[in-house]
């Protein structure tokens, strides 16, 4: 129930909530109204219990909101599998974050991104302490406090209330709605096509950078997730670059006319959790990797077809045409050069 607040699973504490209150950040008439009674006291909030925290595991807390007469806001995590716990504090009126630590513990962040039209995305970050269950608190302030601060309420004025998430990941995703039951995000599987793809294609030669955050399931031993991947509709004639992650390094593949040529040298660094930028050439003669600032060892020219697969007429973005290899992480910039780079401007772009 990620934007049904009024629904008995999420638990209501000297706080009513007013059903279609306002416009939602996604255009609709579904945003809520989270209105403190005008009982004097701390605790003005709607929760809802999560059982199923796992210690050592990251987890973001995330909520749309706008202010509606009151300016604070508050996320508090569950202290049975959370230290502390901490308050993630929210200024709604000059979109500031902070986080205050009133009853111990360490290690939170806090985030606060506006979306536009007065609302926040609002999200707080911190690994599970206990393997444990809980309810996590969504707590209307009337002005930016970083502390359990008592105030008496007018009655009408409150916070708008919209797409609350909880999820297993050390940043929040983009929005996923919820009724009933958790949901896991679908493999995303972009491609380009056409004369959008056509346009600025070279089949001569190139090169692609890719700046990206790997997720743990990216260098998973059990999977090797393509970063790109080019063809002509078939698996005849390719160029890719995909995560070989038994040997947690880079690999180039190139097929010719059926036939498969790869570069399989170790990237140095090798690849890890987190921000990596990877950037590769691929021309006659020249099928090169840069990871982070290090080339794959030894470069792939020996054994390298002299001519270019021709005839490409697609891009796949982050996975391959024939499915199950999702790079399991975030792009946060794809970029193609109709040329050959040279090895120190591969180094550079990749640092």
């Amino acid at each position: 129930y990620s934007s049904a607040f009024d629904n008995a699973a999420w638990t209501k504490t000297n706080a009513t909530i007013t059903t279609a209150a306002d416009v939602a950040p996604d255009g609709t008439l579904t945003a809520q109204a989270a209105i403190p009674n005008t009982t004097a006291a701390v605790n003005h909030f709607t929760q809802q219990s999560y059982a199923g925290y796992t210690s050592g595991t990251s987890y973001t807390h995330s909520v749309y909101v706008r202010a509606y007469g009151y300016t604070g806001l508050q996320i508090i995590l569950p202290s049975a599998a959370f230290s502390g716990p901490p308050f993630a504090c929210f200024d709604l009126q000059n979109g500031v974050s902070s986080v205050a630590y009133p009853y111990g513990g360490s290690g939170a962040t806090a985030s606060i991104t506006s979306v536009g039209n007065g609302w926040y995305r609002c999200s707080v970050t911190m690994t599970a302490t206990a393997t444990s269950s809980g309810a996590a608190q969504i707590r209307v302030m009337n002005t930016y406090s970083t502390s359990d601060s008592t105030y008496s309420p007018n009655g009408y004025s409150g916070l708008l209330i919209w797409g609350a998430q909880l999820e297993a990941n050390s940043f929040a995703t983009s929005y996923i709605p919820t009724v009933a039951s958790q949901v896991t995000r679908a493999a995303d599987a972009a491609s380009m096509t056409g004369t959008n793809f056509s346009s600025w294609w070279t089949n001569t030669l190139g090169t692609v950078f890719l700046d990206t955050v790997l997720s743990a399931g990216s260098v998973a031993t059990s999977r090797s997730p393509a970063a790109v991947y080019f063809d002509d509709g078939t698996t005849t004639n390719q160029i890719y670059i995909f995560l070989n992650n038994g040997a947690q390094h880079v690999q180039q593949s190139m097929t010719v006319g059926g036939v498969t040529y790869d570069n399989q040298g170790t990237s140095n660094p090798p690849i890890t959790v987190g921000p990596s930028k990877f950037a590769f050439v691929f021309a006659a003669g020249n099928f090169q990797a840069t990871v982070n600032g290090g080339f794959t060892t030894p470069p792939s020219t020996s054994g390298v077809s002299t001519l270019l697969p021709s005839n490409m007429q697609r891009l796949w973005i982050c996975n391959r045409s024939n499915g199950g290899r999702e790079l399991n992480g975030w792009l946060k910039k794809l970029q193609y050069f109709p040329k050959a780079l040279s090895s120190a401007e591969l180094q550079e772009m990749t640092q």
